[in-house]
């Protein structure tokens, strides 16, 4: 299990900083499911906010799923 330290972060995937025109507004995240479900959940929330751009997955390697993707362009996605 995971904790969140006195920084208040955690490593576990499902979870994605959102920028809109370059500035960073919030997150999007999913839990409750695999790592690999909570990231697919929170991309797709992602995709729904209007001129979004995703950071990279905060997938360490080795995890679940570190593939990437950016705005809503599902063909960019990489394995």
């Amino acid at each position: 299990m995971t904790l969140a330290q006195e920084n208040k972060w955690t490593n576990l995937i499902g979870g994605l900083p959102i920028r809109v025109d370059g500035f960073v507004l919030g997150a999007v995240a999913a839990g409750s499911g695999t790592g690999t479900q909570d990231l697919a959940v929170a991309r797709a929330g992602a995709r729904a906010i209007p001129g979004a751009d995703m950071f990279e997955d905060f997938a360490f390697m080795g995890a679940e799923d570190t593939g990437i993707i950016r705005g809503s362009h599902p063909e960019k996605v990489r394995d």
